[in-house]
């Protein structure tokens, strides 16, 4: 029998400190992960983010990330592809271990979704 998933992903009233820091600062970024249902939660991953203004850096992860943007702003700096303005309705996938720099102008809350492969 399939099951259902359901989350609010706007609601951010239980997201936990996030590992990414802006530079210069120890806080800042703040996330959670979303139960997508048993038939999806195999193949992807999927979490919300939420950053405050400040320029966070990024390695790159192994699988990459898609990701839309809910709410606010930023620019993006993806290495070898330049950069990207992000706003409400943006949605952008960075390849694997790309390493990247988002700027955050406006607190910025993103969908984020990782295809485990």
């Amino acid at each position: 029998m399939s099951n259902i998933a359901y989350d609010n992903v706007l609601d951010v009233a239980d997201l936990q400190p996030s590992r990414l820091k802006p530079d210069g600062r120890d806080s800042g970024s703040f996330g959670r992960s979303i139960e997508l249902g048993a038939q999806l939660s195999t193949k992807v991953d999927a979490g919300v983010w939420k950053a405050e203004p400040g320029a966070y850096r990024h390695p790159g992860s192994e699988l990459g990330e898609t990701f839309i943007v809910l709410e606010g702003a930023a620019e993006i700096e993806v290495q070898g592809f330049g950069a990207f303005e992000l706003r409400s309705g943006s949605l952008i996938t960075i390849p694997p271990i790309t390493p990247s720099i988002m700027r955050v102008s406006q607190t910025l809350v993103k969908l984020s979704l990782i295809d485990k492969k």
